[in-house]
């Protein structure tokens, strides 16, 4: 996975690298958030989503795969709001 996100990072033409803030202080994992950019690459990412994924006229996300990602789904009896987090 780390290896894609860096291929599309440098394929979006980003200025900078980007990094994750994996761990806290005190050594404890972080998961689904922290993610370092400058506000131009936050820009050029947005841009990307919102031409649906695509780059350069080439699909590198699937169709649809946005929408469904943040629309709220169920887990039993639970409604998830946030999508795929």
């Amino acid at each position: 996975v780390w290896e894609l996100l860096a291929e599309l990072w440098g394929e979006l033409g980003a200025e900078a690298d980007g990094y994750w803030w994996t761990f806290s202080p005190d050594g404890m994992t972080i998961a689904g958030s922290g993610y370092h950019a400058s506000l131009r690459d936050y820009a050029r990412f947005a841009e990307f989503v919102r031409g649906g994924g695509k780059l350069n006229g080439r699909g590198l996300v699937p169709p649809g795969w946005f929408e469904e990602a943040s629309s709220p789904f169920n887990i039993g009896d639970r409604v998830i709001p946030y999508g795929y987090m």
